[in-house]
């Protein structure tokens, strides 16, 4: 598994890019957006909105402007769900019929590990005990998957709840899967959340760890939850 498309399933469509490469402009009311913003930001968010826009194209739609709600999260056109993602080197954006998938939650972060002093921001303290355990020169890397995995679950909730959670909302299933370059991971609710998010819930996703990058994604089909 070496992209977002090969993570999710069903009918929804991937496009990812190299914020360097050659993009599509912005369209005037998206550039207002970031008129203010460092290079970098324009980069990143120019290469989230060309790849939203390949991805909606292929869904059929016109050429509109994607702006943000009020949560700056995208506003997707009507009938549509989506996730936009970047980091240095990549970006992405996955989107499906709203009749198809009720919610998309993507994240992509550079395969670099994070400090030990920082492990306690995202990690509970069952997570930061096996992080402990693992070799020096691995779990700096797997505290990165194990970002990503809860960034991927609160992009897929927050359209539905519209709650932003701390990291100590969710705790990952702890095994050797996490250990390989790509599977299937799983993290548990323990936050009070509306249906079908609620407390206790297990949940699972995808993940993939290659090229230099960690990608996970999770979906909630319209039939109802996959796990």
């Amino acid at each position: 598994m070496t992209s977002f498309q090969d993570l999710l399933e069903g009918d929804v469509i991937a496009e990812e890019i190299d914020p360097d490469a050659r993009l599509d402009p912005l369209l005037p009311d998206e550039q207002a957006l970031v008129e203010r913003a460092v290079d970098k930001r324009i980069r990143e968010f120019r290469a989230g909105r060309h790849c939203a826009h390949r991805a909606l194209a292929r869904l059929g739609l016109p050429l509109t402007p994607l702006l943000n709600a009020p949560t700056r999260a995208p506003r997707w056109p009507p009938g549509v769900v989506g996730s936009i993602t970047h980091c240095a080197g990549r970006a992405a954006a996955v989107v499906a019929r709203a009749s198809s998938q009720a919610s998309l939650g993507i994240d992509v972060e550079p395969d670099l590990p994070i400090e030990r002093k920082l492990w306690s921001t995202i990690a509970r303290e069952r997570e930061l005990a096996w992080l402990d355990r693992l070799a020096p020169s691995r779990a700096g890397n797997l505290a990165k998957l194990l970002f990503s995995c809860k960034e991927s679950f609160f992009k897929l909730q927050f359209p539905i709840t519209q709650q932003m959670l701390g990291f100590e909302a969710v705790e990952l299933q702890l095994d050797e899967v996490l250990l390989a370059p790509s599977g299937v991971f799983s993290l548990t609710i323990l936050h009070d959340l509306p249906s079908p998010f609620r407390r206790g819930e297990r949940l699972v996703g995808r993940f993939c760890c290659s090229s230099g990058l960690v990608r996970t994604a999770m979906q909630l089909p319209a039939s109802g939850p996959p796990w």
